[in-house]
């Protein structure tokens, strides 16, 4: 007759490893012969080892740099469009509704005669004013026949939007392109910001920059029946009442 095995205590309480609950504490020593060590079940379950933080010093560093870039950001931004997104100031310089008035030409006059047949106009615009007038000299004596009187044409811009000094130099210089053998272009000192006199064929023309104003007087002598050489000598005589007529019309025209 076959009796039912008995339960033999080995004396060891601990609980045995399970293939369901590897995690259960239990004697884990090397498998037996032809058996392999029990995997887990479920390995996403494996604990990790936690991510580590950045320091906290790094890491205030490139919050801090972040806010100063958008606070140089915002800050060149508002400069932009305080300092650098307006119109120039032109200063005194005003609007000439008519410049044969405002040009008097008073030491012109003394030397030429009269100022007759004055015509003038006005170009006005957001980017810039623009006045012109001419005229002409009727001397005391009677001109030969066929021979000019002495004329001038005077014109003044206001640039109100852009700064015209870069290319002042340059349209001065301009003028003398298609000049004559007695072509010369000289800088004037002392009168304005810069000025030039460019004469050609005879012909001076003075230009004055001054600030945000760019003033032109063209000044033909005429001519005396001599040609071209009595021109460039007229011209060089009237130099000095040129200037002299400028300055006047630069300080009226900032009245």
């Amino acid at each position: 007759m076959i009796s039912e095995p008995e339960l033999v205590d080995d004396g060891d309480p601990s609980p045995r490893p399970s293939a369901f609950r590897p995690d259960v504490p239990g004697p884990r020593g090397p498998a037996g012969p032809g058996e392999s060590a029990p995997e887990p079940l479920f390995p996403d379950d494996e604990e990790k080892p936690p991510r580590e933080r950045p320091p906290l010093r790094a890491w205030l560093w490139g919050l801090g740099g972040a806010a100063a870039a958008s606070a140089l950001w915002a800050g060149g931004l508002y400069a932009y469009e305080v300092y650098g997104n307006h119109d120039p100031d032109t200063g005194t310089y005003r609007t000439s509704r008519n410049l044969c008035l405002d040009a008097e030409l008073k030491s012109l006059r003394a030397a030429y005669g009269k100022v007759q047949t004055p015509q003038s106009d006005v170009y006005e615009d957001r980017a810039l004013e623009r006045a012109v007038c001419s005229v002409s000299f009727l001397r005391s004596g009677s001109a030969p026949a066929g021979n000019p009187e002495a004329s001038a044409f005077v014109r003044y811009t206001l640039h109100k939007k852009t700064d015209p000094g870069p290319e002042f130099t340059a349209n001065a210089a301009s003028e003398n392109m298609y000049g004559g053998e007695d072509s010369t272009v000289t800088r004037l000192d002392g009168l304005g910001e810069r000025a030039y006199v460019v004469i050609s064929y005879g012909v001076p023309t003075f230009h004055v920059l001054d600030g945000q104003a760019v003033l032109t007087v063209v000044f033909d002598p005429g001519d005396a029946g001599n040609g071209e050489a009595s021109r460039a000598a007229g011209a060089a005589e009237t130099r000095s009442h040129v200037i002299e007529d400028m300055r006047a019309l630069m300080k009226k025209l900032k009245s």
